[in-house]
């Protein structure tokens, strides 16, 4: 017997956290429906997911949105729905009026997710908090000190345009050409501020949309991909008191409720933890924060079902969590490819095996195997 009984839909599921996120919705008994465009996608592959294909929001918004309201009037009621990719939360947001009779949301409206995604209200709200915050450009950048970076509130857009979530600018001449490109993705041009990988920390939490703090669990990046401008590939999860504060304060100013993101990076020439963004969406370590102790999927899924719900509190002891192989999860390429496989200190969790859901890990073996083939193939004279 499951222990609750429920249905979810989690929207976007070709990455390591929609995995992890069906797992979790799962485990506590919930029915999950995994609405993708690709039948590749990982999150197709757990044995607790039902497939719904759907339109690829970037190129058929309203053939997506259709497909979601006809996955909605096929439920008995209104059920719990979390967007994992931002090209589907971003279409979700639009069509908040439209969805919102078949489905229930982490957040109270379109609008607001809309104004979240927004990096210049971002960098606005944290200051208001007295937050440290990089020095954010928005006017004339005539006057810039160099090294920059230049990113852009449609992040989904800018990968597709540059490969990354951020370029890096050290003269006058690359930021020039680089704001042509992204002329028009509305770009942020701010402060860089130095420090490695490991000088990155992250904050996923859980506020109802009363303001009350859920759940809150705190890790840093060891590891990103790609490295200094990317998504984190290995990590620890461990209390930081100072950065879940700052995290706090950020997501009370911005009224930031449901599931989300913040990133901070450590300045070595301060000390200081500065505000770098926030997704106002699940989290791609979504695993590492359920090792944990805070399951921020099902945190979530219980506060939208009415069921009771007291704060979790996130483990003393530190958790590693690692996505071993690159094989697409995220803005990395398929196959064996990038910086190939990491190990990090043991005990890890891996971001796609699972005793109780084996069959990802399997494909994701097979993709590596053919990729090695054809680099091996490639490489004989």
């Amino acid at each position: 017997m499951r222990p609750e009984q429920g249905t979810a839909v989690v929207v976007g599921v070709g990455s390591v956290g929609a995995l992890a996120t069906i797992r979790s919705l799962g485990r506590v008994g919930a029915r999950v429906i995994a609405v993708h465009q690709s039948n590749k996608a990982i999150g197709f592959r757990s044995r607790f997911a039902d497939e719904w294909l759907s339109p690829d929001p970037r190129a058929d918004e309203e053939g997506f949105i259709e497909s979601l309201v006809a996955l909605g009037t096929s439920l008995a009621h209104s059920v719990p729905i979390f967007a994992i990719a931002d090209p589907h939360l971003d279409a979700m947001a639009r069509h908040h009026d439209t969805l919102k009779a078949h489905f229930l949301f982490p957040y109270s409206d379109g609008d607001s997710i809309q104004r979240l995604r927004d990096k210049q209200f971002q960098a606005e709200r944290a200051a208001a908090a007295g937050i440290p915050t990089p020095r954010t450009i928005v006017a004339s950048v005539e006057e810039v000190t160099f090294p920059v970076i230049v990113k852009s509130s449609d992040s989904a857009r800018f990968v597709e345009c540059f490969g990354v979530k951020g370029v890096r600018c050290d003269t006058p001449d690359e930021l020039g050409r680089v704001l042509g490109r992204a002329q028009s993705l509305s770009p942020v041009v701010q402060e860089w501020i130095p420090g490695g990988d490991e000088d990155l920390y992250l904050v996923g939490a859980y506020l109802s949309q009363a303001g009350q703090s859920l759940g809150i669990v705190t890790c840093r990046k060891l590891r990103q991909a790609p490295r200094h401008i990317g998504t984190i590939r290995v990590g620890e999860a461990f209390p930081l008191p100072e950065v879940e504060e700052l995290a706090l304060a950020f997501l009370q100013a911005a009224e930031c409720y449901g599931p989300s993101d913040v990133e901070f990076k450590r300045d070595p020439r301060d000390g200081q933890f500065k505000f770098i963004e926030v997704n106002p969406r699940l989290v791609q370590w979504q695993g590492l924060a359920a090792a944990a102790g805070v399951d921020i999927a099902a945190i979530a899924y219980r506060d939208l079902i009415g069921s009771p719900a007291k704060p979790v509190l996130q483990s003393v002891k530190k958790k590693r969590w690692a996505i071993t192989f690159l094989t697409g999860s995220g803005h990395e390429r398929a196959g064996f490819g990038g910086d190939g496989p990491v190990i990090p200190k043991l005990p890890y969790t891996d971001a796609v095996f699972a005793f109780d859901d084996p069959w990802p890990a399997a494909v994701q073996l097979g993709h590596v195997a053919k990729g090695l083939a054809r680099k091996v193939k490639r490489s004989r004279p």
